[in-house]
């Protein structure tokens, strides 16, 4: 789990989100790869080899101290329904599959827009989920998951663009490309347009 980077202000922002999974066995054995705390794109990378036949590699840029680009690969022999999970404060949520984006609706300055554009045909889906607020008490809360089948050793790629606004009249239009064609064990490097101002974000490996 990742939360938010140093001095963001996103902390305040009433959502969680960040959890990836895939049906196979798992163990947990966390690896960070690049964490680049300054400059006006902070990039951390983890990776988690710890699934069977598959490794999970997630890429964090920390845009101008205000928007979050997520890239999330999924490497190896292991095959099945990719799974890639996100979770919301209770609250109103608004869901379009078509799109492959969620809106919130909640009450107060603190929103977000997320919107996944995965390399792969892929569908979203709405999921029941829970939160709890005290011993034996829990509330509902919207959950939702980007399912992508992966039936041979080709990696399996999501770019995901989440953007907190304090008003929901302001969500922006957002796009987001590959820009290296096929997974690189050296790094990632995509392009994401935001109301058309298009920026290049790259990593870069030891």
């Amino acid at each position: 789990m990742f939360s938010t980077l140093p001095g963001s202000p996103i902390r305040q922002n009433r959502f969680a989100f960040f959890i990836f999974s895939i049906p196979v066995v798992e163990t947990t054995q966390s690896v960070t790869g690049l964490w680049q705390p300054e400059g006006k794109e902070q990039i951390l990378v983890t990776e988690n080899p710890g699934y069977k036949g598959l490794k999970h590699r997630r890429t964090v840029f920390f845009v101008d101290q205000a928007y979050f680009v997520i890239v999330d690969e999924a490497t190896g022999n292991a095959r099945g329904t990719v799974n890639l999970n996100y979770h919301f404060r209770e609250g109103e949520v608004n869901v379009d599959a078509e799109k492959n984006m969620v809106t919130t609706a909640y009450e107060g300055p603190s929103n977000v827009k997320l919107q996944c554009f995965p390399e792969k045909s892929a569908s979203l889906r709405a999921e029941e989920g829970w939160r709890s607020t005290a011993y034996r008490q829990r509330v509902a809360r919207t959950s939702v998951a980007f399912d992508t089948n992966k039936d041979d050793a080709e990696a399996v790629r999501y770019i995901t663009v989440i953007y907190p606004v304090k008003d929901v009249a302001a969500y922006p239009v957002l796009e987001a490309k590959f820009l290296n064609k096929s997974y690189d064990e050296k790094g990632v490097e995509v392009e994401v347009s935001v109301n058309g101002t298009v920026r290049r974000l790259a990593s870069r490996l030891n």
